[in-house]
C-alpha cells in the first residue's frame, strides 16, 4: 500500500523550532510527510533541516498562477502549534496565508484534522479564542486543548516548557477514530491479497454449519448448486489446509 500524505503545518509560536520531532513520530508510523509553515512559523523553523527529513520542498506562500504542485495532495492535516491568531482566522474562514487557505479547504473536504494550540493564559483567555475552538470541534477538528494536554504558560514565559509539549498527542489524536487517516498510513490493508487484483473476489456465504446449507438450498429450490453452496462446499471439501498448503478455494 502506498503511504497516506501528512501535511504539519507550524505556526510562529516557539515549538515551531522542534516541530521535526512531530515529523519523526509520523515518519515512524507510516506517514509522508509534508511541512507547512505561516509567514511567522517560518522565522521559527529550521527549513533546512526539515527538507532534508521530508524530501519535500517547506512551503510558506501560495504558489504563482499557473506553477505546478511541489507537494502531494493531504490525507490528514496536523496543526503544531498552533496559535490563536490561526486558530481565531481559521475559524472565521480566513485564507490570506497559504496555511490558512490549506486549513479552510481540508474542513470543506472532511479530511482529518488535529489542532495542538500553544498559548499563554492572557491570550487563550480571549472570549473570541474559546468560541472558536468550539467551533472548530463542531466542525469534526480536534482541538487538543486542556490541562491533560499542556498547561498554559504565563506570558513570556512559553519557552521554558517546550519539553513539555504534547507531539505524540498530536499524531495519536490524527489516527484515533478516523478510519480515513489509518487507510491512508497504511494501517488498514485488506484480509488478503491476490497478484491479479482485476480478478479477485472476496465474498463470503453467510453459512456457518450444514444445517443452515441445508435450509438456505431448499429456499432456493435451484436445480443446480447456486454460488454460495458451491463456496461452502468448497470449505467442506477442501477442510482446513495443512501449514503451508492452499485451502478449498484456491485457484478460484
Amino acid at each position: 500500500m502506498g503511504q497516506g500524505v501528512l501535511y504539519v503545518i507550524a505556526c510562529g509560536a516557539p515549538p515551531a523550532r522542534e516541530v521535526g520531532r512531530l515529523v519523526s513520530l509520523a515518519q515512524g508510523r507510516g506517514w509522508n510527510v509534508c511541512v507547512l509553515t505561516t509567514p511567522s512559523g517560518r522565522r521559527f523553523a529550521d527549513v533546512a533541516g526539515l527538507e532534508r527529513l521530508t524530501g519535500h520542498p517547506v512551503r510558506s506562500e501560495y504558489k504563482d498562477p499557473g506553477e505546478p504542485d511541489v507537494l502531494p495532495t493531504p490525507d490528514a492535516v496536523i496543526v503544531a502549534p498552533a496559535t490563536v491568531n490561526t486558530v481565531n482566522k481559521w475559524a472565521a474562514g480566513i485564507c490570506d496565508t497559504l496555511a490558512l487557505g490549506i486549513l479552510v479547504e481540508a474542513i470543506g473536504k472532511g479530511l482529518p484534522l488535529v489542532a495542538l494550540p500553544f498559548s499563554n493564559r492572557a491570550h487563550a483567555a480571549h472570549p473570541a479564542f474559546a468560541e472558536n475552538v468550539a467551533k472548530l470541534r463542531s466542525w469534526g477538528v480536534t482541538v487538543l486543548l486542556g490541562p491533560d494536554v499542556y498547561p498554559l504558560h504565563d506570558p513570556g514565559t512559553g519557552s521554558r516548557y517546550l519539553h513539555l509539549f504534547p507531539w505524540a498527542k498530536a499524531i495519536e489524536a490524527i489516527e484515533h477514530g478516523n478510519p480515513a487517516a489509518l487507510l491512508a498510513a497504511g494501517k488498514i490493508d485488506t484480509p488478503l491479497r491476490h497478484p491479479d487484483p482485476a480478478h479477485l473476489h472476496l465474498t463470503g456465504t453467510g453459512l456457518t454449519h450444514l444445517g443452515s446449507a441445508s435450509a438456505r438450498d431448499a429456499m432456493h429450490g435451484a436445480t443446480e448448486l447456486t454460488d454460495s453452496m458451491k463456496m461452502f462446499k468448497m470449505g467442506i471439501e477442501g477442510g482446513k489446509p495443512a501449514g503451508g498448503e492452499g485451502g478449498g478455494a484456491e485457484g478460484v
